[in-house]
């Protein structure tokens, strides 16, 4: 999982990760020093979560197929992943407790969470239909927003201060020249735009707001 540099701990080596998220404390009143966890997913289809300087590994959730993209709500305590391969938006309590299923219509295959109004949303690539959906984290109300269909998503975050969603796509030429390219939009999936265009021939993957900062960031394979 991580590479092994001075003053670095392996904490797991048994399969593929697939993604990883890091979470301080369990609530936004957390005091400081309290313990931070690392939840990720890995291709096993186990869901795991561990205290950093920690050797013990608690698995949350097992048998699934291939959760990835896993994203923690600190404050109701709900963990919630796509399985591009199940079809499938899964919430969990992060006990371990009590999965649910949000959706099970398309292949979703990044998944954000906006923690304000407790909604999810998600992007499906090619497999089951592309588009962006959400859904209150109990899975009702599945709205497929009215945002390009014919995207390549291979991303998404949320922008909870300004109330935006942050779209990782790639634009394609007639001659198959690609580059990836970041777009906003409102929450409703209304007013789209190119916030920034990157190389030619990059392949952008996940993208993370922080909102203290006001930064992104993003993964590229070049």
């Amino acid at each position: 999982m991580f590479r092994s540099l001075p003053h670095c701990q392996r904490l797991f080596s048994k399969a593929l990760v697939y993604s990883v998220v890091m979470i301080v404390g369990s609530s936004q009143t957390t005091p400081v020093g309290a313990a931070v966890k690392i939840y990720w997913t890995s291709e096993d289809g186990v869901v795991r979560r561990a205290s950093v300087g920690s050797p013990e590994i608690e698995v949350l959730a097992s048998g699934q197929t291939a959760p990835s993209s896993i994203k923690v709500e600190r404050c109701v305590g709900h963990m919630i992943w796509v399985d591009p391969d199940a079809f499938t938006v899964t919430r969990r309590e992060t006990s371990g407790f009590n999965q649910q299923i949000i959706s099970s219509d398309w292949a979703a295959e990044f998944v954000a969470i906006d923690p304000v109004v407790q909604q999810v949303y998600w992007v499906a690539g090619v497999s089951g239909g592309r588009g962006l959906f959400r859904a209150n984290y109990d899975g009702s109300n599945v709205q497929h927003l009215p945002v390009d269909q014919q995207a390549l998503y291979r991303g998404i975050a949320i922008d909870t201060v300004e109330g935006k969603i942050y779209i990782l796509d790639i634009d394609c030429t007639p001659q198959n020249v690609c580059n990836g390219v970041i777009r906003r939009t409102g929450l409703a999936g209304i007013g789209l735009e190119t916030v920034l265009a990157l190389e030619v021939n990059s392949i952008p993957h996940d993208i993370v707001i922080d909102p203290v900062d006001r930064k992104m960031y993003w993964s590229e394979f070049v």
